[in-house]
């Protein structure tokens, strides 16, 4: 008995250490967003300046002498190879804003909020996570079919994902990827619910093991697993109205089977993605940059001077004097997480000030990774766009911006 309780306490510090380590990834996550946000920022900037230099080398090739046409065309082969050297930096930025991206899903403060989900974006994620654990294991398979959106927590139902393609990839030995597989599958079933399957050619599951895989603390993997995987996926899937199953055998591999009900909002409802907004001619407006990494506030600004009129700062308690003197913008972009002074005390002093110049801020975000922060960013219907910032995006939100400006 006295040993049964040791196991216990133990394993509950174990998970205790595990829920900390989510919080300790949701600061790395703030941090890396930072440093990676001005290398974007400023890879996306080089390579339109570049463009547009190769066009005008283009328009002035042939003109003039022999030499002159010459150097023209030495110089065009510089701007390309520049420019593929950029485009190949920039591509390795976006690989590393994509795990930065799926690191923040699962380190997310607001494991209780429910939102209206993409299933198959959320298993992008866990899949992206467990990879590193599935390549020299198995080929991994994808069938997805279509499934409506459910709704739940981003955070909670990935954690679901990737505990069971972490148990589909340790069920498999390694050394033999060409013979084994891991497939998942998305479907509708005729009740007209989301149904993922995560299926493994690994060993299988004993006949009398298998009535007890849901169970706290039951675990076959002996000091690699607390045993509570299982059993929390259950409680998360029974939470969000559903329901996961398991079909194994031994030498016949595993399929777990989770079932959730469609959300009942209308996925039409949703906002439109930054990105996929319709494009229209931008309209110049004053911006204001409030960030307290001098570089990233630089960045953003070669981003936007060429399209609006941007002042940037590092101050933000000199930002709100500005506004309390008088300054107004059509649009203020500020980082929410700053240390002296966050964003969203920054709202609330220039809410004081000029309630319509708080409604004109887009708070800059690299991961509300407090429990305030979640809070605030529930509560304000501000626009918030996330670093590392995208310049389609940032264009996007500072459209719609500039669309419901007051008249002066």
């Amino acid at each position: 008995m006295e040993n049964d309780r040791t196991r216990t306490e133990a394993r509950l510090l174990w998970a205790d250490r595990m829920a900390s380590m989510g919080t300790l990834a949701a600061a790395v996550v703030h941090e890396l967003n930072n440093p990676l946000g001005v290398a974007m920022a400023n890879l996306g900037f080089a390579l339109e300046e570049l463009s547009a230099l190769e066009t005008a080398l283009v328009a002035g090739d042939g003109e003039g002498s022999v030499e002159l046409a010459a150097r023209l065309a030495q110089a065009r082969a510089q701007v390309v190879a520049i420019a593929e050297a950029l485009q190949e930096a920039r591509q390795g930025g976006e690989r590393a804003r994509l795990v930065v991206r799926d690191l923040r899903t699962f380190s997310r403060a607001d494991d209780d909020h429910r939102e209206m989900l993409d299933v198959r974006r959320v298993l992008e994620s866990s899949i992206n996570m467990a990879y590193g654990e599935i390549r020299n294991r198995a080929r991994l398979v994808k069938d997805y079919g279509p499934i409506p959106p459910v709704g739940g927590s981003e955070g909670r139902l990935g954690q679901v994902f990737l505990n069971l393609l972490l148990n589909a990839a340790q069920a498999i030995r390694e050394g033999d990827v060409d013979h084994h597989c891991i497939r998942v599958v998305t479907r509708t079933d005729e009740q007209g619910r989301c149904v993922v399957e995560v299926s493994d050619t690994g060993d299988g599951i004993a006949p009398e093991n298998l009535p007890h895989v849901f169970e706290p603390f039951f675990t076959t993997k002996q000091k690699t697993s607390t045993g509570l995987g299982l059993s929390i996926c259950q409680s998360v899937v029974a939470a969000l109205g559903g329901e996961i199953a398991v079909e194994s055998g031994p030498g016949r591999g595993s399929t777990f089977r989770v079932v959730l009900p469609p959300c009942s909002a209308d996925p039409s409802a949703r906002a439109p993605d930054a990105q996929s907004a319709p494009v229209s001619p931008p309209q110049r407006g004053r911006v204001l940059v409030i960030d307290d990494e001098p570089m990233m506030a630089r960045a953003v600004q070669r981003l936007l001077d060429g399209e609006h009129d941007v002042l940037v700062t590092s101050d933000p308690l000199g930002a709100v004097e500005q506004v309390r003197r008088g300054a107004r913008f059509d649009a203020i972009l500020c980082d929410l997480m700053m240390p002296a002074m966050s964003g969203m005390d920054v709202y609330e002093a220039i809410a004081r000030v000029e309630m319509e110049q708080a409604r004109r801020m887009v708070f800059m975000t690299g991961g509300a990774f407090t429990p305030r922060a979640a809070r605030f960013l529930e509560t304000v219907a501000n626009p918030r766009i996330e670093k590392p910032l995208e310049h389609a995006a940032l264009r996007a939100v500072l459209r719609t911006q500039m669309a419901d400006r007051p008249a002066r």
